[in-house]
């Protein structure tokens, strides 16, 4: 567990949580920002109503809501603030996005959550998988029917609002380029992307076989996308996502210490800017810290450098043009 009492210590000081170590808390944001986890549909408000500390007084909610919530006693039972929420899914293998956000001031600022099916036992949980130190659960509910989301703060230290969200997707199968096999071309110019990994697999971890090159591990979904520079290149790319982003290019996918520059700094928002010394194919992916965790995401900025292609000018080419 990641040292957040010496986090809350610094936000409090500098209004911003600075990592302490390489394997430390990552920037709390300042700034609440608005994520959806279940981007195919619309997101409805709903108020928190209280009591709504246990099982039995779970506030029942619909997928794709939005409820604002607060907690009022920071920490976990019995002392601490519970929260339940009840939903329902219909279809066998729904994927289940339960997550947390920042939602005005005062903010939990770090939030725990956890996910119970029908009978009421856990099947998953999580700290820190959303931007922040908010937190961010995917799920397979192999089974439709009846689930729990539980939201507490982390320890004492932290009360205040927040959002949870709650979306149901039914199975999609992955997308073309969920592994380097299938990799999309990224050519030169400006580089403008947009997607989602809510159905991709976790493929690449840059931790392995370590160190990693963004200085954490990454075992959200991830995507790939390839691209051919000269020495000398540049790719200079702004990468935001509603998980907690993280990025890296690599020359060989199989061989993560390949890597050869990567970022997951902040919370949800990397940039790489890189000038590559030797040229060739690279292979960049979009990939996000918590494990199993998906986000909505765009990719904007340039790749500078590409090689000129040679036109082959012989007879038989032209012909080939009028065939």
């Amino acid at each position: 567990m990641r040292n957040k009492l010496l986090l809350l210590g610094v936000c409090l000081l500098v209004g911003v949580a600075l990592a302490s170590s390489a394997w430390a808390d990552k920037i709390t944001e300042a700034n609440e920002k608005y994520w959806n986890p279940k981007p195919e549909g619309t997101l409805t408000d709903v108020a928190e109503v209280e009591p709504n500390g246990t099982f039995a007084t779970a506030q029942p909610v619909a997928c794709g809501d939005v409820v604002h919530g607060s907690i009022t006693v920071g920490g976990p039972a019995p002392a601490g603030d519970l929260d339940y929420y009840v939903f329902t899914t219909s279809v066998a293998n729904t994927i289940i996005t339960f997550g947390t956000d920042a939602d005005g001031a005062p903010e939990v600022l770090d939030t725990y959550i956890y996910l119970y099916n029908s009978a009421q036992a856990q099947v998953a949980s999580n700290d820190d998988g959303g931007p922040g130190l908010y937190s961010l659960i995917t799920y397979t509910a192999v089974a439709p029917g009846t689930y729990y989301g539980m939201v507490r703060s982390y320890s004492s230290a932290y009360t205040g609002l927040y959002k949870a969200f709650f979306g149901c997707a039914e199975p999609q199968p992955p997308p073309p380029n969920d592994t380097c096999a299938g990799a999309i071309d990224i050519l030169c110019g400006p580089v403008s992307l947009s997607g989602t990994t809510q159905w991709a697999t976790n493929d690449y971890n840059p931790a392995i076989p370590g160190p990693s090159c963004t200085g954490f591990s990454a075992l959200g979904k991830d995507v790939t996308y390839k691209f051919l520079v000269g020495p000398g290149g540049v790719i200079n790319v702004t990468y935001v996502s509603t998980a907690d982003a993280s990025i890296y290019v690599v020359t060989d996918c199989a061989n993560m210490a390949s890597c050869v520059v990567g970022a997951d700094a902040a919370a949800g928002t990397e940039v790489l800017n890189y000038t590559f010394a030797t040229g060739g194919t690279y292979y960049l992916i979009i990939d996000s810290y918590g494990t199993n965790t998906s986000g909505t995401w765009t990719l904007t900025g340039t790749l500078e450098g590409c090689p000129v292609p040679t036109e082959n000018r012989t007879w038989g080419s032209v012909k080939n043009l009028y065939r």
